[in-house]
């Protein structure tokens, strides 16, 4: 019974065929047979093809995984920045905010005291998977960080433009009840709201505005009766503003808000630099990496 060749011997003889040496030759240096060589050297070859296609695959899964932990991390990068300074607050029932689009991410007011930021990604497996490379990284903790940030910040907001309503509708006894102007006064006291709030805000943020207030309130209030004593007294209520505890809250959390979105988005922009995603998860295991 002739002994069994072992394929790594095989693999030698395609070595020295492919430097040269014929399948004679090869049997005459290995003392067998020459179709015993030449079928070594086929089996040789096709296994070395399909270790080769099998390496190509699972370069190229693996690259494509890379580049998919890779998307995620870019928004991130993306979701890291501050809130635009003229969001547009809704209210859309009684003391409610309707749900804000932010930068990778959607708020939402659940109730009179909760407020929830959901991030589009995190939903996703490339996400989780992407914690699992990444699980020691102090992206995490700073993006948590973050989302408490967002949701005090935003809090603030909206606390404030409730403030302003407020003091709004309860000086906005300008005009009597069977005046025609009610119903165009009462759209003017939203419209108030929403331009003080705007203003101030900017202000508070350090964004330049230059609006004349006196001229843009005078020009929502064409109908009310004592239409000057009115005038001062919403300019009055817009200069005073500035200083209520609500408009001081909004400065603290955005300065907190800024901060941590300084640093988070430094540890991300970090990560992108390296140019790929170290570490391993479930998915690099099954692809035997």
């Amino acid at each position: 019974m002739s002994k069994k060749i072992s394929i790594r011997e095989k693999k030698k003889w395609l070595e020295m065929f492919e430097e040269g040496l014929t399948e004679v030759q090869i049997a005459r240096k290995t003392e067998h047979d020459p179709r015993t060589i030449t079928k070594g050297i086929e089996e040789a070859s096709k296994k070395t093809r399909l270790a080769s296609i099998e390496a190509e695959i699972l370069r190229k899964a693996l690259l494509q995984h890379q580049e998919q932990l890779t998307e995620i991390l870019k928004h991130i990068v993306v979701m890291l920045v501050l809130p635009p300074y003229n969001l547009q607050l809704r209210e859309e029932s009684e003391g409610i905010l309707a749900p804000v689009s932010l930068s990778g991410s959607l708020f939402k007011h659940i109730s009179k005291e909760q407020m929830i930021l959901d991030i589009y990604d995190e939903a996703k497996l490339e996400w989780e998977l992407l914690k699992e490379h990444l699980k020691q990284d102090k992206l995490w903790g700073y993006i948590k960080q973050w989302r408490k940030a967002i949701l005090d910040y935003m809090w603030s907001l909206w606390q404030f433009k409730l403030a302003i309503k407020s003091e709004v509708v309860k000086n906005a006894n300008l005009i009597s009840p069977d005046n025609e102007a009610e119903r165009q006064f009462e759209t003017a006291k939203s419209e108030l709201v929403d331009l003080f709030f705007d203003v101030v805000t900017s202000r508070i943020l350090g964004i330049r505005n230059e609006t004349d207030m006196e001229k843009t309130i005078e020009g929502k209030i064409s109908g009310v009766n004592d239409k000057e004593v009115s005038l001062q007294k919403l300019i009055a209520i817009f200069d005073s503003l500035p200083g209520i505890k609500e408009a001081y809250r909004v400065k603290s959390t955005v300065t907190a808000l800024a901060d941590i979105t300084k640093i988070a988005k430094k540890q991300a922009d970090e990560i992108m630099l390296l140019n790929m995603i170290t570490g391993k998860c479930r998915v690099c295991r099954r692809l035997g990496n």
